[in-house]
């Protein structure tokens, strides 16, 4: 799924107006999906896998019942495995936290949805168009009334998505995701002493947001130890790393952090050959693309140590500092 639509592909129109063509995500995804199975055999396929970036990902952690749905009412094409398809699901740069925003104003600390504003974000542009989305049915039936909820990888994959092959693909310094809570606001430098104190403040938020993402991962792992579920975080500030969306390629590829610096992002469909990370149990250095492969050859087992314990995988950075890898692509 390509990143991304105003409904993360969720979408069953305008709730407000149901004859307007807004926010019709969930039957563009049928369309896609009734064309792959009528005129290129999706129902012969053994591996199946859904995947998107950002918020196509949560779409996609939301979509998978849908997509097994459909093409489960069909037989399963004979010499398959054990008569079964082997579905799996890939979110890339989609693990999104609710954290504090960088600098908040005086007029900001006064209220919640200011203060973090994440969740705000979320529920004030869902509001036309999520009292009737697609949502993975457990989540659903868990926040009736909070259905925003289900728009965080880290609720979807610790208490849903309990038996699926889950592959999570995470920069633990998206600046991308950091935008949205004021890391490039040109305004937040006049609410420091001097631009010193302010590319401080600017590096510091970084590196505890990415001190948040790895803690938000390893507490996902501890509830899925056992389960097939895998992440892959890099110390990178990429957001982006399996196919570039057009907004990536036709968008400024600089981000400037005020007086900090400017952060400079690689938009080519070579990205997720080009960053490596090395397993720590093996030894072996990793490729995003190395990863894919694996993940979707293995159907969704490569993350088990030695493709038989219960051990979760995890291949995550700890240097705890920005850009420490060499290998991310970021100036």
């Amino acid at each position: 799924l390509p990143s991304c639509s105003v409904d993360n592909w969720m979408g069953q129109g305008d709730v407000n107006d149901p004859s307007s063509p807004r926010y019709r995500g969930v039957q563009n995804f049928d369309a896609v999906v009734d064309m792959l199975i009528e005129d290129f055999g999706l129902v012969n396929a053994e591996r199946i896998v859904l995947g998107g970036i950002r918020g196509a990902g949560i779409g996609a952690l939301n979509l998978l019942h849908r997509l097994k749905a459909k093409l489960d009412v069909f037989p399963v094409r004979p010499g398959i495995a054990n008569g079964v398809r082997k579905y799996m699901v890939i979110a890339d740069s989609a693990w999104i936290i609710n954290v504090e925003k960088f600098a908040p104003t005086e007029a900001d600390k006064t209220t919640a949805g200011a203060l973090f504003p994440l969740e705000q974000t979320i529920i004030d542009n869902s509001s036309d168009w999520l009292a009737n989305a697609v949502i993975h049915p457990s989540c659903k039936a868990k926040f009736p009334n909070e259905l925003h909820e289900c728009f965080f990888p880290s609720e979807l994959v610790k208490n849903h998505l309990i038996n699926e092959s889950v592959l999570v693909i995470q920069s633990q310094y998206d600046v991308v995701q950091m935008e949205e809570l004021g890391i490039i606001d040109e305004t937040a430098v006049d609410r420091f002493e001097d631009s010193a104190s302010f590319a401080q403040a600017a590096i510091t938020f970084i590196e505890n947001y990415g001190d948040y993402i790895r803690a938000s991962i390893e507490d996902a792992r501890r509830a899925v130890i056992g389960r097939q579920i895998f992440f892959y975080s890099s110390a990178c500030a990429q957001h982006g790393f399996i196919v570039p969306s057009r907004n990536h390629i036709v968008d400024i590829t600089t981000r400037a952090i005020g007086d900090a610096g400017d952060v400079q992002f690689q938009r080519t469909g070579d990205t997720w050959m080009d960053i490596i990370q090395e397993d720590p149990d093996t030894g072996i250095r990793n490729t995003v693309r190395d990863v894919v492969i694996n993940f979707i050859s293995t159907s969704g087992r490569f993350f088990l140590q030695n493709n038989t314990s219960n051990t979760t995988r995890v291949l995550t950075e700890t240097c705890g500092i920005f850009l420490c890898n060499e290998n991310c692509k970021t100036d």
